[in-house]
């Protein structure tokens, strides 16, 4: 049965990515798994949410227990509330732990993520106001470069492990509707499946990144270069710095993963069996 308490103070609620909340969890040693369920498998911690289901963006549920019996929602009730209604299964990422102590270890984690994530966006913004303050010829770059190379500086780590890999030539099929623009310096994206009113193309790579060598997987609804940002730069807060200088956030987060690529010796990525980037 199913009352109507208020929301618990203690239970968390999670933003932080995936790689990151489960990295933390095996660098503590807690059991984990992921996986689908029925809904009606779940125990509430919170009063009934009532939503509309077609509004709600569904992402996995966290769950805590300490043996199968036990699944208490930690995070998560308007996806459960969703999914009962629809009667469809539900996915969920369950930590063995007694639900009070798993909520706690979620909620230290996402407190570091969030502290993290805000030193880095102070740092860059500032970065930004001070270069664009001065009076030299810097002050005339476009903002978006200062930004850029700021979140480019606190991922430089990865670019020295790519320098001896193998090249990974390959030659790809892709469709696009509109003309190659040579000038754009995010490249220029095709579609790995035939479109109506699409040119074909054939494309030849020199060193093309394929995201499944990093383990990557993509869902329906998911934006491949979105996915991609938040694995490359996860303490990176992109809502932010695109309202303070009022562009879209995609624009940023595929002009970084370029830029980044670029410097990694790719000139194409792709992303799955759906999308490809040319950034020659």
């Amino acid at each position: 049965m199913i009352d109507m308490r208020h929301k618990p103070p203690h239970l968390p609620q999670m933003s932080a990515p995936f790689d990151i909340v489960v990295s933390e969890l095996e660098r503590e040693g807690i059991k984990y798994k992921k996986g689908l369920c029925d809904p009606d498998d779940l125990e509430p911690s919170q009063g009934f949410t009532f939503c509309d289901a077609k509004h709600i963006k569904q992402k996995p549920i966290w769950v805590g227990g300490e043996d199968d019996d036990t699944n208490a929602i930690l995070d998560g009730h308007h996806t459960w509330v969703s999914a009962l209604s629809s009667e469809r299964p539900v996915e969920y990422i369950k930590v063995f732990l007694k639900p009070k102590d798993a909520c706690r270890l979620l909620n230290k984690i996402q407190d570091i993520y969030e502290y993290k994530q805000q030193i880095r966006v102070e740092e860059i913004v500032t970065q930004s106001r001070n270069i664009n303050d001065r009076n030299d010829p810097q002050r005339d770059k476009p903002i978006e470069d200062d930004w850029l190379s700021e979140i480019e500086s606190l991922n430089d780590e990865v670019l020295d492990e790519n320098k001896d890999k193998p090249k990974n030539k390959e030659s790809v099929v892709g469709y696009r509707n509109k003309d190659i623009n040579e000038n754009s310096v995010i490249g220029n994206f095709f579609s790995l499946t035939p479109e109506v009113g699409y040119d074909k193309y054939e494309i030849e790579f020199d060193n093309l990144l394929n995201t499944s060598t990093l383990g990557i997987q993509f869902f329906d609804g998911q934006v491949p270069t979105d996915v991609l940002a938040k694995i490359w730069f996860p303490y990176i807060n992109f809502e932010i710095i695109a309202n303070k200088h009022g562009v879209d956030p995609i624009n940023i987060k595929n002009r970084c993963i370029t830029e980044k690529a670029r410097k990694m010796g790719f000139d194409g990525i792709k992303y799955g069996d759906s999308l490809v980037q040319g950034i020659k």
